[in-house]
């Protein structure tokens, strides 16, 4: 860089000097995202199938945003722990964050604790047709200036 007039010969030497400090590699987190990455290796399975899936070198790239993620996934466990205690029963759900713009996913969270039950109920749960069209028509109201208390 020096040779270049990027730096000056000084700061060259001084860089020469100081100690080179690496950051560890982010690791996979194989506790991260647990209901999305079930969802994608099962459609990959289906898609391609188990031989490519896991013996074809594959890179899988997604849409889930790591921030979103964790932010959905502490919202929807402190809500669910709170909603349990008070009614004394072991409700569960499903939480789903997509990017208007794009239709990608951001955030999945697909149960309450993976461990327990794998089942994404985010994905796939029946639900009735009320509950399915319910945010639809409540984001409509409220771009049209509603509120929620306006009944």
């Amino acid at each position: 860089m020096a040779r270049l007039h990027f730096i000056s010969q000084e700061e060259q030497e001084r860089c020469c000097q100081e100690r080179i400090v690496l950051c560890p590699k982010e690791k996979n987190d194989a506790t991260y995202a647990y209901h999305f990455k079930e969802a994608v290796r099962i459609y990959l399975e289906n898609e391609y199938g188990k031989d490519i899936v896991y013996q074809g070198g594959l890179k899988i790239y997604t849409t889930i945003n790591r921030i979103m993620q964790q932010a959905a996934h502490e919202a929807f466990i402190a809500g669910c722990a709170e909603v349990r205690q008070q009614l004394s029963l072991p409700v569960d759900g499903g939480l789903i964050t997509i990017d208007n713009q794009s239709a990608q996913i951001k955030a999945l969270v697909g149960g309450f604790d993976f461990k327990s039950s794998s089942f994404n109920r985010a994905l796939q749960a029946k639900r009735q047709m009320g509950s399915i069209i319910k945010p639809i028509v409540y984001a409509i109201a409220l771009m049209q200036g509603l509120k929620a208390s306006d009944t």
